[in-house]
């Protein structure tokens, strides 16, 4: 057997500007407390493959993100400051199965 899957996320915006005083960011001079906050898209393949080698014995091989997808927060839409960059790299894992 085997079986794959992709997954997108778009990027997207997780905080929005606030401002001092009475009126909103742009409007008038209130000075801003804090800047968007916000990631960008990931893609990520994942896969595996079992082979049933006889009736009470399978191996199997299971990759993840092998796209070997980042993830990527930023601040500061204007001029984007990374805030946070991780990569748990391609994972791969190999096992076997014995039914008795």
């Amino acid at each position: 057997s085997a079986r794959a899957s992709w997954a997108y996320r778009a990027a997207y915006v997780s905080q929005y500007p606030i401002a001092a005083g009475t009126c909103d960011p742009g409007v008038c001079d209130a000075p801003l407390i804090n800047d968007f906050l916000g990631s960008e898209a990931t893609r990520n393949i994942d896969a595996s493959v079992r082979y049933q080698i006889t009736d009470n014995l399978s191996v199997s091989v299971e990759g993840l993100n092998l796209t070997n997808q980042t993830e990527d927060r930023w601040a500061y839409e204007a001029e984007p400051l990374v805030t946070q960059y991780s990569s748990t790299g391609r994972q791969i894992f190999a096992g076997f199965r014995l039914s008795l």
